[in-house]
């Protein structure tokens, strides 16, 4: 089976994973589970990821992209 990449500001309907960013110092938002990420030591460094179930059955990957100013 293929794998397939799409870059979206919106996840389509069928989306069964889908990787989330995250800058460091600012982790807030997108409907993640931010306690549950810091409690894991999620600290958003670049190449620093985690695995959460999404609401719907999808998966989701927070990818740590390291300080905004390198964004």
């Amino acid at each position: 089976m293929p794998l397939e990449l799409t870059v979206a500001k919106s996840a389509p309907a069928d989306a069964r994973a889908l990787a989330v960013g995250a800058v460091a110092g600012a982790p807030e938002g997108d409907d993640l589970d931010w306690a549950y990420l810091r409690a894991q030591g999620f600290e958003a460094k670049t190449g620093d990821v985690r695995t959460l179930p999404g609401p719907d059955g999808t998966v989701r990957y927070v990818v740590g992209l390291g300080p905004a100013d390198g964004v």
